[in-house]
């Protein structure tokens, strides 16, 4: 079972893709995508959020090529995605 998740790393130093969120203990940070190996919550990889405007290289979106990013190497692999879609109320 893998999980892609995104996260925060508490940051204050001086870089231009530092996010500022005033409602978090740690208002300053990082922003981070993670593939994670959900039985034993190991790490595998990770993107740092940078806030550059990228172009998409398929008619899916940005979040549809990270995730492809993350998964490359276990496509094929039989392994279950789990995924939070967001905060959405109906």
């Amino acid at each position: 079972y893998l999980s892609v998740d995104e996260g925060c790393i508490p940051f204050k130093g001086r870089v231009h893709f530092r996010c500022y969120n005033p409602s978090k203990i740690d208002k300053y940070h990082m922003k981070t995508f993670k593939l994670v190996d959900s039985t034993n919550n190991y790490c595998l990889k990770f993107e740092l959020y940078v806030a550059i405007d990228e172009p998409t290289t398929s008619e899916f979106g940005k979040t549809h090529d990270l995730v492809i990013r993350l998964l490359r190497e276990y496509m094929g692999k039989s392994y279950i995605i789990f995924m939070k879609l967001g905060n959405y109320t109906s």
